[in-house]
């Protein structure tokens, strides 16, 4: 029995170290020509745009504003669901316990 709570007390460490470090770069198969091409990330290689798309230039872009992992997201779920039910739970333990001493 200790043994289990052990190993599950283990695994949920391992998920929650896990759950908040960074994703690992998926390569694209591109050659880079020269050590600095790569410590640089896609927010530091600035497209040509035109002088009417200025503004939207300096927006994030859409990989670096969505990206989001797996573990982070249940983490999160995870962490705001289970408290919510333990809070539901023992105020309703604790209203019927409330009506049956009343009785």
């Amino acid at each position: 029995m200790a043994a289990t709570r052990v190993a599950t007390f283990a695994c949920m460490v391992l998920v929650a170290v896990n759950a908040f470090a960074p994703a690992p770069r998926v390569s694209t198969g591109r050659a880079v020509a020269s050590q600095s091409a790569l410590s640089m990330t896609p927010v530091d290689v600035a497209p040509v745009v035109e002088a009417s798309n200025a503004v939207m230039s300096q927006l994030p872009t859409q990989l670096v504003s969505l990206e989001v992992t797996t573990a982070a997201f249940l983490a999160v779920l995870l962490g705001t669901f289970f408290p919510c039910f333990f809070l539901i739970t023992l105020y309703i333990q604790s209203e019927g316990y409330k009506a049956g001493g009343d009785a």
